[in-house]
Formats: structure tokens, sequence, C-alpha cells
């Protein structure tokens, strides 16, 4: 059997032997296992439901999310002479019935579609006649309301295969923790489900962290890219994308570029010897590009799901690459909006329940041609159109909408002029327009005088032409030869409750958003390990490989935590420890270590005061330590046995039995984390991880700066944002008046340096530099009264 499935391997694919993992995802499925497979990206899991569907009888659907993800995967297996064929809107109607037929036929034997393909009345029909020997899920996480990409179409998938009593069903992700994979099971209603994880281990990828406070991550990107390598940049916001792209003159793709744009973009990226791209994370999804060299995320993303992905598009060809974090906490407040966005309460679903009810029965229509951003306005509760799709996605898997697809918008058109006229004027011509009015007319005929309500997709149908030709026919010929209204741009909603209260279980919704915080709360804890990077990411995926270790992450290759030494702790440590170890008693086995980091360190943040703790004992009781530091403090103690977590979905933080004997005054003796010196400037860094001076004496005597928590208890000054940000606005102002350049009145460097020392006098403000005698004439006296005003 295997020596079979090496030559139909090395006949189809081209390759000589299975990847880790592969051979026995390969095996289950000839047999007509139901399995669910998590590989990682890069890990070959296609090959494990494609190779099977050229050997099986019969044929194979696969569920796919993108349109442009399953036209990479039909045009790659067709590259290779594989018959596969796909069925979406981006393909006429003629073409996707041939296509279907090509099926029907036995000419191909993978059909792709999306998971709304499997409402339509025809797709139906069709798989009732010829059903196929096996579907497979895509990207499954979709199908989980706790994957990471939720989609309310994949739940529907379930019931299509029981209705149509499809033999056999695969789910294959790259991202699927414990949870998720059992909800993919319950969804799929294929309980018993194999489940098999394999192939996370990427010994090719070195993972790294690279701690960048401040403003130092422009300063550590231009370190990294100037060495020349194809390179894969992911930001969190189109305004990085732009602004990283315009530094360091690459190339960029986000959702906000004209699709011209973003074709370009992609092109370039896949031809291109040795591209540098910067991209959202809308990018890279069936990009089919095996020699990536590289992939940093200049922002860290919101889940190790979503990282391991997008890292995992690196050294697809086997060679050595790197994945690199530049880790900035201020980071984690974009996750916090980011989540805020994405998880709508309960007010915000039931206003926006009770504003489209009242537009279906003002309108006395139960379809609703309507934008997210017409609601936004009319829901008092919502901040952006994000929370408002998530809200109708609420109300559509709860059954109280439906959702339409803009392919399904209707324009209507009408003819100026008489019919036969035009038709005559055209018959004999053969450009796209003559075409078009041609076969428009000879179909609809009077129907046009009037007007007629169409698609975009009928009007392919009817004419021949594709979506981009027809659209730019409309636009040549409107208020000449045809009037045309343009379709609603939007998905339509239609109202399929009467119900003036929806009843939904909102216990779910809260749960959703507590996950999503504490994977957060997992990327930041994979910043921070000690641990093999990669040992900590299969373990969180739930790959069984103890106490693996890469020897190629910064943590199994560095000497910088060799230095360690097990040691009682000085006076100072021991007043950090001893707080650290009263505030976990305190709050001890109800929240969480980033919390509590939080707490101690006295965050601003919303969570922290919308949960009243900021009214702990604790808060603020280490100010002269940052969240960073705190996290790092607790990871050590966790180590040393004095604190732990709790087991389950939601681990909290607990003191253990060590702990408490350190609470009653047994000496805590642990392992301490040592450096080389720094110089002032550079001296801020986690506790333990600091290197005291040459003398290590705890006596009173002895100089403050010599201990180590004594220099944390005298931080260097830090940057005000706030204030750095009214500052900038006031230089901005003062050069749109002047008419100059805003670097001209100051540089950010200087405002930031301004927004640390907080100069009162002149004689301090000529010592910030770019700060000169005529410039403190110029504008001192604005600054400095910006200064003391915001301080006041």
């Amino acid at each position: 059997m295997n020596t079979s499935l090496n030559e139909a391997l090395k006949k189809y694919f081209g390759f000589d032997q299975f990847l880790d993992g592969q051979l026995q995802a390969v095996t289950n499925v000839m047999a007509g296992k139901d399995v669910c497979v998590v590989m990682p990206t890069g890990a070959g899991k296609s090959v494990c439901y494609q190779l099977p569907a050229l050997l099986k009888p019969g044929y194979t659907i696969v569920i796919s999310p993108l349109i442009a993800l399953m036209k990479d995967q039909v045009e790659s297996l067709n590259n290779k002479g594989i018959p596969a064929v796909y069925v979406n809107s981006s393909i006429s109607g003629p073409e996707q019935i041939a296509n279907v037929n090509k099926v029907i036929n036995g000419e191909a034997k993978l059909l792709y579609v999306s998971p709304e393909r499997l409402r339509t009345k025809s797709f139906r029909a069709t798989i009732a006649a010829n059903p196929p020997d096996a579907l497979i899920v895509d990207e499954a996480h979709c199908i989980s309301q706790w994957g990471h990409d939720f989609r309310p179409d994949y739940t529907r998938v379930g019931e299509f295969c029981e209705l149509f009593k499809i033999p056999q069903v695969g789910a294959f992700t790259a991202t699927a923790t414990p949870l998720v994979r059992d909800d993919i099971k319950v969804q799929l209603r294929r309980e018993e489900m194999d489940i098999m994880v394999t192939g996370f281990t990427r010994p090719n990828l070195s993972f790294s962290v690279v701690d960048c406070p401040g403003s130092k991550r422009m300063q550590a990107l231009r370190k990294i890219l100037a060495d020349k390598k194809p390179t894969l940049i992911y930001c969190s916001s189109r305004k990085n994308v732009d602004e990283i792209a315009n530094s360091f003159s690459i190339r960029s793709y986000h959702a906000g570029m004209s699709d011209k744009d973003r074709e370009s973009a992609q092109n370039y990226f896949i031809e291109d010897e040795c591209p540098v791209m910067v991209a959202t994370n809308a990018f890279g999804m069936g990009i089919d590009r095996a020699d990536i060299r590289r992939v940093i995320h200049f922002n860290f993303p919101g889940s190790i799901e979503a990282y391991y992905q997008e890292a995992g598009r690196a050294g697809r060809d086997g060679e050595l690459s790197d994945c690199t974090i530049l880790y900035n906490y201020g980071d984690k407040y974009i996750h916090d909006f980011l989540i805020e966005l994405n998880n709508p309460g309960e007010q915000m679903v039931r206003e926006a329940w009770s504003y489209i009810r009242q537009q279906a029965l003002l309108s006395q229509s139960p379809r609703l041609e309507i934008s997210q951003s017409q609601i936004v306005e009319n829901v008092s509760a919502a901040k952006a159109e994000q929370q408002i799709s998530g809200a109708l996605k609420i109300l559509e898997k709860n059954g109280y909408i439906g959702r339409g697809y803009r392919q399904e918008n209707k324009g209507q058109l009408s003819i100026i002029g008489d019919l036969s006229q035009v038709y005559e004027e055209h018959l004999n011509t053969r450009t796209q327009r003559a075409v078009f009015l041609t076969r428009v007319i000879y179909s609809l005929k009077n129907e046009l005088i009037e007007g007629i309500d169409v698609t975009y997709r009928e009007l392919e149908q009817i004419s021949g032409l594709n979506t981009d030709q027809v659209k730019r026919v409309l636009r040549a010929l409107d208020g000449q030869q045809i009037n045309w209204a343009t379709p609603f741009s939007g998905r339509s909603i239609t109202v399929v409750s009467n119900d003036a209260e929806i009843d939904i279980d909102f216990t779910d919704l809260q749960s959703k958003t507590k996950l999503d915080y504490d994977k957060l709360d997992k990327v930041i804890d994979y910043t921070q390990t000690r641990r093999c990077r990669q040992d900590f990411m299969i373990s969180y995926f739930g790959q069984d490989r103890d106490n693996y270790r890469c020897q190629t992450c910064d943590i199994c290759t560095s000497s910088k935590h060799s230095s360690a030494s097990v040691r009682q702790a000085s006076e100072s440590e021991r007043k950090i420890v001893t707080t650290i170890l009263k505030a976990t008693e305190n709050h001890d086995g109800y929240i969480g270590k980033i919390k509590l980091a939080q707490i101690l360190s006295g965050s601003k943040s919303k969570q922290i005061f919308d949960s009243k703790l900021n009214y702990s004992p604790y808060y603020n009781a280490l100010p002269y330590l940052d969240q960073t530091e705190v996290i790092e403090c607790l990871d050590n103690l966790d180590r040393a046995g004095y604190i732990g977590r709790s087991s389950g979905k939601y681990p909290t933080v607990q003191l253990e039995d060590k702990g408490r004997a350190a609470l009653q005054g047994k000496g805590i003796v642990m392992e301490f984390k040592e450096k080389p010196a720094k110089s002032k400037k550079e001296s801020s860094g986690p506790l333990f991880s600091k290197k005291k001076e040459e003398s290590s004496s705890d006596a009173p005597t002895a100089p403050l700066k010599k201990d180590l928590l004594a220099s944390l208890s005298e931080p260097e000054k830090e940057l005000d944002s706030g204030l750095y940000d009214r500052l900038r606005s006031l230089r901005n102002e003062i050069a749109q008046k002047l008419e100059m350049q805003p670097f001209m009145v100051f540089n950010n460097i200087s405002l930031k340096e301004m927004a640390t020392e907080k100069p009162t006098c002149q004689g301090d403000f000529k010592k910030i530099k770019g700060v000169g005698g005529i410039k403190v004439h110029q504008f001192g006296e604005l600054f400095i009264a910006a200064i003391k005003e915001f301080s006041e």
C-alpha cells in the first residue's frame, strides 16, 4: 500500500516522499475514515485529501473559504495535469455549468466550491443526482464559533452532509486548538471523527522575538532588511503598512488598495526574484511561493493560531528561514480594541435587530438593502461597522435574518430609443458593446422598454461577456443607449423572524470574548517564554512532543540564558517577590497572569477599569516595573514553584504551598538570570534579567545604583505619549500657518524628547536635541506653554 501511495505521490505531485504526518493522513482518508487533520501551513495538508481523491472512485467536493484560494489551488492542480475545477461567482453561468458537467462525466476528480454554494437549489439538485464520494472542508476552523475566522455559512455543512448522506467527511485546517477541534466534530455531526494533529514541528524555521520598546521597531526592521532575501512583513493596520512601504521604498498590499494595485502587488511577490512585501494579514492565503526566507511581524498577532499560520508561509521549500516578531507591548491595546469590535455586546445585537425589523415593517418587504454604515448610525451602542458585522453574524446564526450576496443584487436596465433600430444598428458589429446590446435585446425584448431588474451574473449569461467586460460596457453605454441603475453594493438582509424581541443565549458570546482575550494573553506568553518557541506552539496545538527542542529558535541557540544562577534573593528582590506573592494570594484563582501584571504595574487599560480591578489593594503596587517586566517576574516564580496556574480552558494564577511558605518568612531561593551590564539608557529590562553591579552588598551603605531593585525604583523618564500627540498637533498647526514642512518646525525626535523631559523654561528647552537659539525665540514660548498646560 505504502509503495503504491509513494508512486502516486511521485506521479501526480512530483515528490519523492511524504512529509511528517502526511502518509498516515492519506492512509486514513484512503480507508474511508472521517478525519479532522490539523497540520500547519507549509506541512502539505492539501496533498492529504487531493491524492486520495485522485485514487478513489467518484469525485470529491472541497469546501474552500475564498475565491482566490480555490482559484490558485485549482490552477496549481491543473498545471500538474490533475483534473480539478471550481464553481464560484468569478466565472460565468455557462462556465459553471461546464465545470459541473466535467465532474458528472468523470473528467474532473475535485470540485471546489464555497460554503455558500451548498445553499443553492441547482447545486443541491446536482448533488442529489450525482452524489460525491467524499466532502472535504478546507480551513475547517471557520466552522467553529471558537475558531479565529468563524463564518455562519460553514455551520450548514454538517446539515448538508447529513441530508445528502455524504459517505465520508474530512476537515483540514492549519490552526485548531483542542476546543476548536471538538467543536468541528459537533458542527459536522461526525463526533466519531478521528483527530490527527501532526506536522507542527518545522525544524527549518528559526523563531525569534526582538524586544522593541518605544519607537525602536523601525530601527530593528531596518537592520533586519539590510540582509536582502525574499521577505514578507505583516502589520496590523493599513497605516503601518503604508508607513513602512514609504520608509523603505518597498511594495505593499492591503484591502484599501484598488483591485489593480493588489493584483500587481501579488504578481510582483510571486514573480520577483527577491521580493520584499509589507502587508496586512489579508495577504498570503493561497500564495504559492515556497522560498520565502523571512516572515516578520511588525505588530504581534492576536492569537497563536494566526501567528503560526502566517509565520508558516516561510521556508515551505524546507530551507532555513526566519520568523520574527518585533515585540512592543503597546500592540496589545490595538488587539483589545479589535476584540471589542469583533464581539458586540447584547445591547448592540438587540438594537441592531430592532432597527432592522423596523425597516422591514416600514418598507413592507422582508428583504432590505441597507449598508452596515447606515445601521451604525442608528444603533447607539455601535462605534464601527465591524461591530455591526459581528451583530449580523449573531442574528444570522440564530435564525433571525438571512444574508444575501452581492452577486445576487439586481440593478435596473432599460434601452433608450427604439429596440429594433438599436438591434439592427449593432447586429453586424463585433465590439463588446454591440455584442452586449444585440444579445440583451434578443433575450429580454420588450421588458427593456419599461426596465427590468437584473443581476450582473444574468447579464453575463445573456451576453457571454465576463464580469469586468459587462461592467465596462454598462458604464460606457449608460445615458447614451441604455439607462442603468447599479445594484446595491453590499449584502442584502432578509428578515426571517416575526419576533419583536430576540431570544438568544448570550453566554456563548461572553465566553467567546473571554476566549479571544485569553488567546491574546497566550501570544504575550509566547513572546516572554524561555521555553523553546516551537515547543511552546506545538504544545498549544496539542501535538504531543514531550520537551521538544527545535535547536533553531532564539531561546535554543542563545547563550544569554546560560548565565542563570540559583541563589537567595537580595533584600530588594525579596520585597518585589513578596509583593507579587501577596497580590497573587489576594486574587488567588480568579484572574490570569496578564491581568495580574496589569494590576501590579498600574495599567490604564479599559479591561482593568471595566472590571473594577483598579480598586485592588495591589493596583500600581510596582509602579517602577512595566507589564512586561512583571510578566517576566511571574514566569520566573512559576518556574520556581512559588505560583502556578489552574488547569482548564481559562487558566488563572494561584499561590502554591512554596509561595505561602515564602510569605511566612522562609527564604526565597530561585533562578536569577544575569546578563552583561549595560549603559544607563539601556538598563531597563525584565526583573531577574538585569546584571547587578560588581558589588553584591545588600547593606544600606552600598550605592543605590549597585542594587538590582534600587535601580528599578529610580526609572528613567518615559515618553508621555499624550503630551507627544499634543506637541505634534501644535507643530503641525504652526507648520500649516507658516506654509512650511512640519519637520522644519521640529522633527519627531525633538518632540519625543520634549514629551519625555517636559522642559518648562527656556534654559531647559534649549537643551532639547534639535532646538537652537532661533527656534527657542520662534517657538519656545508656545511649546513651553503647551507642556505646562498639559502637565497641569
